[in-house]
């Protein structure tokens, strides 16, 4: 089964003065060989333990950059869309939170190549049982692969990312954009080539609506 992993960092909350997040960041990527086999590794070479989840707010200083540094030597294929929400429009800020998680993350879809979203299953972190966010989630993403001309997805579904390694490398992605400390952001460096970063531009063809 070919498998896109989602996960994004931040909040769609734009009360910046109650500690909402400046950022808004989406990870999607793919990997030819399964990214447990990277993971374990790791877990194993530091002695994590076997079920040690991987989550970019609680990992260590030590940590970040070895990890980054290790999933260099995988065969990785993504984007990571970045957001800062401080610039987005009152339509933008008019919307519902799914509905900005939504949009976001059938903008960084967009941003694949077609052989990577033909025929592939987008799995999001998220609980089985949430099922607002997964219904914007399918026709935002929908939505936009239509609009677009692009390939469809086989399925859009969401899983706890403690049960799916490629999820976790997602949240490590998108925390590491997210972050206001340059050196968090210096760690996609490692994937240069392999991973891409966007600042999303709020031009006109974009905007919701």
């Amino acid at each position: 089964m070919k498998v896109l992993y989602v996960d994004w960092s931040g909040d769609p909350g734009f009360k910046f003065r109650r500690a909402s997040s400046r950022y808004l960041t989406v990870a999607c990527i793919t990997s030819l060989m399964p990214l447990s086999d990277i993971l374990n590794s790791i877990r194993d070479r530091y002695g994590l333990g076997k079920q040690f989840y991987f989550h970019f707010a609680d990992s260590s200083r030590f940590l970040k950059p070895r990890f980054f540094e290790e999933l260099a030597q995988v065969n990785l294929r993504g984007i990571v869309l970045r957001v800062n929400k401080q610039r987005l429009t009152p339509e933008f800020r008019n919307m519902r939170g799914n509905e900005l998680i939504g949009y976001f993350v059938s903008e960084s879809i967009i941003r694949l190549p077609d052989g990577l979203i033909e025929k592939h299953v987008l799995l999001f972190d998220g609980s089985r049982k949430e099922t607002s966010i997964t219904r914007a989630v399918r026709i935002a993403v929908s939505a936009k692969l239509r609009s677009t001309d692009k390939p469809h997805l086989r399925q859009v579904a969401p899983r706890p990312a403690r049960e799916e390694d490629g999820l976790q490398v997602a949240d490590m992605l998108a925390g590491a954009a997210a972050s206001e400390h340059l050196s968090d952001n210096v760690l996609l460096g490692c994937l240069q080539g392999k991973v891409h970063l966007f600042d999303y531009s709020e031009e006109k063809q974009n905007r919701p609506g």
